[in-house]
């Protein structure tokens, strides 16, 4: 239909007056809202911590590194904390479609009981891809790092150039 048609959107994430919202699940939500893939960028003028994000079925680019709102391309890598907030994994992600993680360090994911997967917990099917992202100091019963489990579909995890996996 015409409705399943509609254009990609470009969701900012960060504290300056160019920004769309002030939270990363605030802005997953709303692209979740928008049917078809959609984009986040994270702008580093504002904190991410104690963060215990949920992304289900969509396909979504969240690229963090960018200076600010208003910024074209980014100049670094966006830090998103899981440390201090719920014991849960930083970013748990279910349902189908492609998940695109670029520029980002995802650390301080301290997940328990069922909730395997410190930094990523991936349940569902499509692609999870990691580019130029570091996924550090988490911890879990079960993938301290990523767990990553293929359920109802195929399911692929793709690790990009200068991506790192290491101390969880």
């Amino acid at each position: 239909s015409a409705c399943r048609d509609a254009s990609a959107l470009t969701f900012l994430v960060g504290s300056d007056g160019a920004c769309d919202y002030n939270t990363v699940q605030a802005a997953i939500n709303g692209a979740a809202s928008n049917p078809g893939p959609d984009g986040i960028r994270l702008a580093n003028n504002a904190s991410y911590t104690q963060q215990a994000l949920t992304i289900g079925t969509q396909d979504l680019v969240i690229e963090g590194g960018y200076a600010n709102c208003g910024s074209a391309t980014p100049t670094g890598i966006t830090t998103i904390n899981g440390a201090g907030g719920a014991a849960a994994p930083v970013c748990r992600i279910s349902g189908s479609g492609v998940r695109d993680l670029g520029n980002l360090t995802i650390r301080g994911g301290d997940s328990s009981g069922a909730n395997y997967g410190g930094g990523i917990q991936f349940s569902g099917s499509g692609e999870l891809v990691l580019r130029n992202v570091g996924v550090s100091n988490n911890t879990s019963s079960y993938g301290g790092g990523i767990f990553f489990n293929g359920s109802g579909g195929p399911a692929v995890l793709t690790i990009e150039t200068n991506t790192v996996i290491l101390n969880n």
